[in-house]
């Protein structure tokens, strides 16, 4: 079964609690199937039927490029069939996917130059330098 002992052990907390039950409530949990069986409204036979992977597609690629992100995944046709047949009528399933490292938004290089000399002439004596444009990341 695909379910986890962790998941499990958030059913258990909160079966108590099922009719008041928002999904959004438990941070981390986005499995439909769980949140079904939370909220008590899953027939048994759908629980065994769904945790088969040959009635899933195979999962989509991570939505995010880097951080997280969400893959999809969906019932195939004939197991669609089936499963409405018996009254389950979840046909998408999620989980959260990490893409790659984000890279930082921007990421100077060196000083270029040194500090200029104190302008006297105006009075103010006030030290520059010059910057160069930040450095590019590549994908």
């Amino acid at each position: 079964m695909r379910l986890s002992l962790s998941l499990s052990i958030i059913y258990a907390a909160n079966a108590a609690q099922a009719l008041n039950y928002d999904p959004k409530s438990v941070l981390g949990v986005n499995d439909p199937v769980l949140i079904a069986k939370i909220e008590g409204y899953m027939p048994p036979i759908c629980s065994s039927l769904y945790g088969d992977a040959q009635h899933w597609t195979d999962w989509s690629i991570c939505s995010a490029k880097c951080g997280k992100g969400e893959q999809v995944r969906f019932l195939t046709n004939d197991a669609k069939k089936n499963l409405q047949s018996n009254g389950c009528e979840i046909s998408i399933d999620k989980r959260e996917c990490n893409g790659n490292e984000c890279p930082q938004d921007c990421q100077y290089s060196d000083w270029p130059s040194q500090w200029s000399t104190c302008d006297k002439a105006t009075g103010i004596q006030v030290q520059s330098r010059e910057e160069i444009t930040p450095v590019t990341w590549k994908d």
